[in-house]
């Protein structure tokens, strides 16, 4: 009875240490879980509220830059009011006006003119002797088109003489002279005030008309521009619903990437100033940290299977130690072997009892009469 009660105690004690061992494990693993998913979910917001931050940045900065240019415009068309025979391209104080804005956006935008049949010049020491064709541009078009006119963003374009690009604004001109004013921004002048602040490695700055023509990308990607995305998913379901957000693109319109995409639209004007950045680049540093706590936690859970396994051959070995060696259970007299009569009854067959119904006289029945 002792030996069994000994022996159901040390099974219940090894099942103990292998049921401990593996809740310990169950629950390291859970909160290493529970850790990799809210670290995940902490590290997208915080790139949330980055990418929230530099649209903020970015589309203060743009709207600063469209706000001086239509000051400008305005400047320029109450000038070509005050003075109908004027020369602007001869006149001081036009020219100090165009060169006010030059230094105003830091070289970023151009005032230029054109007249009723499409030829433009440059103003001041960059005026050419032949002007410029410019009656096939959209934004000199547009000027034309009671839909359209007004202040009017057009495509990209490369300059015929530059062979810069562009994005240019137009607005109509009030004096006899001249037919359209129009502004180009220098995307070259504007990749080099967007390049330090896009997210690295692989972020991206992108300005987007609000009927999806695509009009800068920084970095520079050339198939990007004046591509339009008003079909795309992303366009559909986000920028035509909203003014703002940050949303998740499974496949980018411009390189078919995961991005995490923060758009913004201008209060003033029609345009989106879109910031992005690689999931992947996200994520790498939560990727590198949590691959460190699995690999410390996996080799935790090594140990922990080692040891317990140990002590549990340690609890085995002490129970077979601790267990008294069994015995053979010796004959005892009366289990001596006996055989059966023909009577049903059984008789010893050891050689003392035979010996002991030998030696016993016989006695004789008494005879019946």
């Amino acid at each position: 009875m002792l030996q069994v009660s000994f022996a159901m105690l040390t099974g219940s004690a090894r099942r103990t240490v292998a049921v401990t061992t593996a809740i310990f494990i169950l629950a390291l693993w859970s909160l290493v879980a529970y850790w990799v998913a809210a670290e995940r979910q902490r590290t997208l917001d915080a790139a949330t509220q980055q990418l929230e931050q530099l649209n903020a940045a970015v589309s203060g900065q743009i709207e600063t830059l469209l706000k001086l240019a239509e000051t400008s415009f305005s400047a320029a068309n109450h000038w070509l009011v005050e003075n109908p025979d004027a020369d602007p391209y001869e006149s001081p104080a036009f020219l100090g006006l165009i060169e006010e804005l030059h230094r105003l956006t830091d070289g970023i935008v151009d005032l230029r003119a054109a007249d009723h049949t499409g030829n433009s010049q440059w103003f001041g020491r960059e005026r050419r002797e032949r002007p410029l064709d410019v009656a096939d541009r959209d934004y000199f078009l547009a000027q034309f088109d009671p839909k359209t006119q007004g202040l009017f963003i057009g495509h990209t374009f490369v300059g015929r003489q530059s062979a810069l690009l562009g994005i240019p604004l137009s607005v109509r001109a009030e004096g006899r002279r001249l037919a359209v004013l129009f502004a180009v921004i220098k995307l070259d002048h504007l990749r080099a005030l967007h390049e330090p602040q896009r997210m690295k490695p692989n972020g991206s700055i992108t300005l987007i008309r609000q009927d999806g023509i695509i009009l800068s990308r920084t970095p520079f990607a050339e198939s990007a521009l004046n591509q339009d995305i008003s079909h795309h998913p992303d366009y559909v379901d986000h920028l035509a619903r909203a003014s703002s957000g940050v949303l998740t693109s499974g496949v980018g319109p411009v390189d078919s990437k995961s991005r995490l995409v923060g758009f913004a639209k201008l209060d003033h004007y029609p345009l989106f100033v879109i910031c992005s950045a690689l999931i992947d680049d996200v994520l790498l540093p939560w990727r590198k940290e949590a691959g460190r706590l699995g690999a410390v936690v996996g080799l935790v859970t090594l140990l922990t299977l080692v040891l317990a396994g140990r002590l549990l051959r340690a609890m085995q070995a002490r129970e077979q130690a601790s267990s008294p060696p069994s015995r053979p259970i010796a004959a005892s007299p009366t289990s001596s072997k006996r055989r059966r009569t023909w009577s049903g009854k059984w008789m010893p067959t050891d050689a003392s009892a035979t010996r002991r119904s030998d030696a016993r006289p016989c006695k004789a029945s008494p005879r019946r009469t």
